[in-house]
């Protein structure tokens, strides 16, 4: 039986290593930018089984503006979660599917787990599997991933540690020669928690640890470094405490326990997961589909796999430097879904140097926001069922403009004023302080060095005890010095001189032509103003700068200011909130990109600045003085 096995999976492998040749070659229809720093490309692939849609989320991460983090499940280890609520617990831009797991068993990946530079959970002892792991300094890996552990007692006693948060499973080894027999012979599978030890965590979110018929524990509590309680034969009841440890242990490794601790006794546990990097992140994946920019046989047995299924996929870069998260949908007609061979000749078409299959079939899920805009994430790729499935982890995609827009929504207002007294001219000193208000009603004062400033109309410099130096006005009448926070900004208006008075003008707009009437004068604008839900939106810098404001744009950050007289306007493009002055309004309608225009709500700005506004509906004209 073993022989025959064997030539079974031998025969799949060689049917993995050949392609099943597809009509022409996967067509990108469209790319899409999600964040700077990841874009979201779709390709279309006529093969051989019929039409497939593939998502391919591609990540620069050498852009310090994005990021990629392991989101874990419902926040632990053994706490499912869908994929579309991660991305919406985490803010996350764009998420995918990622480990496999036993859905059988307590709901623990099978591979390793680092999240946010923590060690969480260790590789299963199974033979073939890699992982996807991302270091500190920004560069992407795929490897396998092995565990080293050991528990020592007061009397030099060492024990071996199997695991770190691993649920009960088979472990495997390679196919072994047996030289008797002249042939290749699997070894016999090992239960994961027969004479072992396993080390379980807070992280660990589950009451039971490798619960099975197999084994009856013995439990030792860990707090401190000391030993607190010994269970022989059965285990704790409830989950781990916050900041201790189980060492969960089975035949040989009850006996050491036994045998070499009491109450109080001190215990030294070490543990660790080669390659050893300064890892951010580590989450594991099945075997290898491309290596070297190669398609590879597949190492795994395939009974279980196979078929043309829904899938879930990473690469990575020669370079390390750019990741590619992949889903392929099967959504009969019109996508039918790729074999594990299509999937690995899908990676080598596109140039991908390493890659690794994920969960995939009823697992496989993508969300991503369109264009990093808040608010919730759209299914690129739908699960083949009808409801998402709970999965184990996940790995997101994170945008700093996106972090910075969710930060932004927690605060009401921010205040920039001085204390006392003060004459705004060149050499001048006076303190400042700037206080925020958040929407749950919190007021904190910030500190100086918390802040970025900016100074406009005058050059200057605030120390960190907050004393703002003026240098220079440059002959201006006005200026403002500007305290930003978590892309918040409070404008303190500044008055050097006496102003004269502004003529005032009168300007009109009509909804759907390119045009801008100022005092009767007709010019020609980019684009035409047009209508979004009830709201109109105009382009930014030909319509406010003819009311005389000056208008800033800063593409890194999506972020529109206007600035007029004593007034400090900043917008967000897809963001429904504005801060005039330092304090948020909430916007009928964000602001949008069109036609590559930014084009914002008329109305709201223009009364914010001290403008009047008038519609007249039925010329769908618009007029502002």
């Amino acid at each position: 039986m073993i022989v025959i096995k064997f030539i079974i999976i031998l025969l799949m492998i060689l049917l993995m290593a050949s392609p099943v040749y597809a009509w022409e070659r996967p067509e990108l229809r469209s790319t899409t930018t999600i964040t700077s720093g990841a874009v979201l490309k779709e390709y279309h692939w006529e093969t051989s089984r019929g039409p497939v849609n593939i998502s391919v989320v591609e990540v620069d991460l050498n852009n310090p503006n994005v990021r990629v983090e392991l989101i874990p499940g419902a926040g632990s280890i053994t706490r499912r979660l869908n994929v579309s609520a991660m991305a919406r617990n985490t803010g996350a831009i764009a998420v995918i599917n990622a480990d496999f797991f036993n859905t059988r068993a307590e709901g623990a990946p099978i591979g390793p787990m680092v999240v946010d530079t923590r060690f969480v959970s260790s590789p299963s002892m199974v033979y073939g599997l890699f992982a996807l792991g991302i270091t500190q300094d920004r560069r992407a890996y795929i490897e396998q991933f092995t565990f080293q552990g050991s528990v020592t007692a007061p009397s030099g006693a060492e024990f071996r540690l199997s695991g770190l948060n691993q649920t009960q499973y088979w472990q495997e080894g390679p196919w072994q020669w047996n030289e008797l027999a002249q042939e290749w012979q699997e070894p016999e599978p090992i239960h994961s928690h027969v004479n072992t030890l396993h080390l379980y965590n807070d992280f660990w979110g589950g009451s039971t640890r490798g619960h099975d018929t197999w084994t009856i524990p013995t439990e030792m509590l860990v707090r401190d470094g000391r030993v607190v309680e010994i269970r022989e034969g059965r285990f704790f009841d409830g989950p781990v405490p916050q900041g201790a440890y189980i060492l969960r242990s089975h035949g040989y490794a009850a006996n050491f326990l036994v045998q070499n601790f009491q109450p109080g006794d001190e215990v030294h546990i070490q543990y660790s997961i080669s390659p050893n990097k300064d890892w951010s992140m580590i989450v594991g994946g099945h075997a290898l589909l491309v290596n070297n920019g190669r398609t590879v046989p597949y190492a795994r047995d395939l009974s279980a796999l196979g078929g043309v299924r829904a899938r879930s996929a990473v690469g990575i870069s020669q370079d390390g430097r750019t990741l590619y998260l992949v889903g392929v949908e099967r959504n009969l007609p019109y996508s039918v879904g790729l074999s594990l061979t299509n999937l690995a000749l899908f990676f080598q078409e596109t140039g991908v140097w390493k890659a690794l299959n994920l969960d995939g079939g009823g697992s496989t899920t993508m969300v991503a926001r369109a264009n990093g805009e808040l608010g919730a994430n759209v299914r690129v790729i739908n699960p083949e069922q009808e409801q998402e499935r709970l999965v184990v982890n996940a790995i997101g995609v994170f945008s700093r403009m996106a972090d910075i827009q969710h930060l932004r929504r927690s605060i009401s207002s921010m205040t920039l004023t001085h204390v006392g007294y003060a004459n705004f001219t060149t050499g001048s000193q006076v303190q400042l302080q700037l206080e925020v208000k958040t929407r749950a009603g919190e007021t904190r004062w910030l500190l100086a060095d918390e802040v970025q400033w900016q100074f406009y109309g005058l050059e200057g410099h605030v120390s960190p005890q907050g004393i703002l130096t003026i240098g220079d006005t440059m002959g201006n009448a006005n200026g403002f010095v500007v305290a930003r926070y978590q892309g918040f900004s409070a404008p303190m208006a500044l008055q050097f001189r006496e102003t004269e008075p502004v003529q005032q003008q009168l300007l009109e707009l009509t909804v759907g032509e390119p045009t801008l009437t100022i005092d009767g004068v007709r010019m020609g604008i980019d684009v035409a103003p047009i209508t979004v839900d009830s709201r109109t939106l105009v382009p930014l810098r030909a319509v406010f700068e003819a009311m005389g404001a000056t208008v800033d744009w800063d593409q890194a950050n999506a972020n529109a200011t206007i600035i007029k007289g004593n007034r400090w306007i900043d917008l967000w493009s897809g963001d429904a909130t504005m801060v005039v002055n330092g304090n948020a309004i909430s916007l009928d309608v964000a602001p949008q990109v069109i036609q590559g225009r930014t084009m914002l709500p008329l109305r709201a700005i223009s009364e914010n600045l001290g403008f009047l506004v008038d519609w007249e509906p039925e010329i769908r004209r618009i007029t502002i003085e």
